[in-house]
């Protein structure tokens, strides 16, 4: 037992090495710092186009801002509310833009998808891209069919643990605690359909559930981890006043991203290593 023990953590070890080694072979962490700067000017338009698509629908008459609030509470450090508050104020704002402000958000939305599919193809090694109309197709899928889908699913699941708090004993426990669940949930498959679909390679569900996983693991380890460094280390406020918000939002999205990268290089390289570990 134990010899089977150390030849696991060996094994755990090598993987772990040969991962991060990949990571930092196909410049992830730039990678991360040229996305973060994309996301300070696509993830409001990105908001906002979800939350103007779910507007369109009478069935969905307040889900975007309650999903608004359940997105800010459970994916950005909790310590900084001024975070969550130019955010809802910038979304607001951008829900009044009409014509060339429109196409602008469309614009600086697809680039930074744009973005993240380079990004996969340099940790995937793909040289060739997909022709410009497929890329556009699944570009406008994403963009428009993504918020009608997590919309459903959020108030379907809001109305089902609803019904259950209201109960009580083992029910109410229950739903209570999938209720806490329900973001890690939405996390492993965010990150799965996005390992998934995004890079140009044929991705194998398993891959792609793998590399979700371990995403998922590592955002939420940094989102209780930042959480704690802003709460008792950080001296932004003083420092920055006003303008406290801009960098810790700018090195929680740098963070973010080396997390979403980190899980696409697991999602990439665990084939070929299975197949050495194999012939070795």
């Amino acid at each position: 037992m134990p010899d089977k023990f150390i030849i696991f953590a060996r094994r755990l070890y090598g993987l772990g090495e040969h991962m991060l080694r990949s990571f930092m072979a196909h410049s992830c962490l730039t990678n991360a710092a040229a996305l973060s700067f994309t996301s300070l000017l696509a993830i409001v338009p990105l908001a906002a186009i979800g939350l103007a698509i779910l507007t369109a629908f009478p069935g969905f008459a307040g889900v975007g801002d309650a999903m608004t609030g359940f997105v800010l509470n459970n994916f950005t450090p909790d310590a900084n509310t001024a975070i969550q508050q130019t955010f809802r104020t910038l979304v607001s704002n951008a829900n009044h833009l009409t014509g060339f402000g429109v196409v602008f958000l469309i614009f600086t939305s697809g680039l930074l998808l744009f973005e993240v599919e380079a990004a996969f193809s340099e940790i995937w090694g793909e040289n060739e891209k997909r022709p410009l109309t497929t890329r556009l197709m699944t570009f406008w899928t994403l963009m428009t069919l993504g918020p009608v889908l997590i919309g459903v699913a959020f108030s379907v699941s809001t109305s089902y643990f609803t019904g259950l708090l209201t109960g009580k004993g083992v029910a109410a426990q229950s739903a209570s605690l999938l209720e806490q669940l329900l973001p890690v949930t939405l996390e492993l498959i965010g990150f799965t359909l996005v390992y998934k679909l995004l890079p140009c390679s044929v991705v194998s569900l398993r891959h792609a559930l793998a590399g979700g996983a371990i995403a998922t693991l590592l955002f939420e380890l940094l989102h209780v981890g930042f959480g704690v460094y802003i709460r008792n280390f950080a001296a932004y406020d003083a420092i920055y006043g006003a303008l406290s918000a801009l960098p810790v939002f700018l090195i929680w999205t740098y963070l973010s991203w080396a997390v979403i990268l980190f899980g696409g290089v697991v999602t990439a390289e665990l084939p070929g290593y299975a197949n050495h570990n194999d012939h070795s």
